[in-house]
């Protein structure tokens, strides 16, 4: 059960270094979050003062987020350090992933907090717009994702061997 856990702890590490390398210089850039709330105004037809308060939501949780992230930096590192060899190898892995899961939960209550904010400020029409926007979305990406699968079958029905 301990093997298991800390398995599942290395495995969502590798997992999450991959999908967060370039998360921070993304999510933290100006550029990139003037681009956020650009495009939320055009979409959403925001009016000033609901700009300005979701431009102040996003200020204050970047610095929340970046903090956070800096900490999930510093606990992979930690991880990728460790001797495999060291006897203590097995209590230190498990202290460091019960770690790096208490920052994974608050980097995903952050950033539900985050969307909770930011659906206070709009209307109700704004927000059904928004809901829309995420299930056309959500559709495209399933449809690419049933497309690729396709694509992969043929390839395969095709190939000689």
């Amino acid at each position: 059960m301990l093997y298991e856990k800390i398995l599942i702890a290395l495995a969502s590490l590798s997992i999450s270094s991959f999908a967060i390398a370039n998360y921070e210089e993304s999510f933290f850039s100006s550029e990139k979050l003037e681009k956020k709330i650009s495009r939320m105004e055009h979409i959403l037809d925001l009016n000033y003062d609901q700009k300005t308060n979701i431009k102040e939501i996003f200020d204050a949780s970047t610095k929340e987020i970046k903090e956070n992230f800096n900490e999930l930096m510093i606990i992979k590192k930690k991880m990728m350090n460790l001797n495999p060899n060291n006897i203590d190898y097995d209590s230190e892995i498990k202290s460091l992933s019960l770690v790096l899961g208490k920052h994974i939960s608050e980097q995903a209550i952050i950033h539900g907090s985050l969307r909770k904010l930011i659906f206070n400020e709009l209307t109700e029409d704004q927000r059904e717009l928004m809901n829309k926007r995420f299930d056309e979305r959500d559709q495209r990406s399933i449809k690419r994702k049933l497309r690729k699968k396709v694509s992969n079958l043929n390839k395969n029905r095709d190939r000689k061997f």
